[in-house]
C-alpha cells in the first residue's frame, strides 16, 4: 500500500493549498465527476479516466522509468529538464 498522505500533503504545502483528508478520498466521486466535464463515456484507448476513478496502483508509481520510450524521455528532458532539477526530481 503506498504512503499517500504524506506525499499529498507536501504537494498541498509546495502549492500552498490546504489539505483536506477528503482528497485522499478522490475515486470514491471521480466518475461523477468525471461526467460532469463529458468523460462518462471516455475513448477506451484512454485509461486515465478508468484509473481517476481508482485508489492509488502501486505498481504504477515511477511506470514511466520501465514503459517509456527512450526518445519520448529525451524530449521531455529537452523541455523540462532544467526544471525538474530544480525541483528535485532525478
Amino acid at each position: 500500500m503506498l504512503d499517500t498522505e504524506p506525499e499529498l500533503k507536501r504537494i498541498c504545502e509546495s502549492l500552498e493549498l490546504r489539505f483536506d483528508p477528503l482528497m485522499l478520498r478522490y475515486h470514491e466521486t471521480a466518475r461523477d465527476r468525471l461526467a460532469e466535464i463529458g468523460f462518462d463515456n471516455p475513448d477506451p484507448r484512454n485509461p486515465l479516466p478508468k484509473l481517476a476513478a481508482e485508489p492509488p496502483e502501486p505498481s504504477r508509481v515511477s511506470r514511466w522509468r520501465r514503459d517509456m520510450r527512450r526518445r519520448d524521455r529525451r524530449k521531455v528532458e529537452r523541455v523540462a529538464g532544467n526544471l525538474l532539477d530544480e525541483l528535485g526530481y532525478r
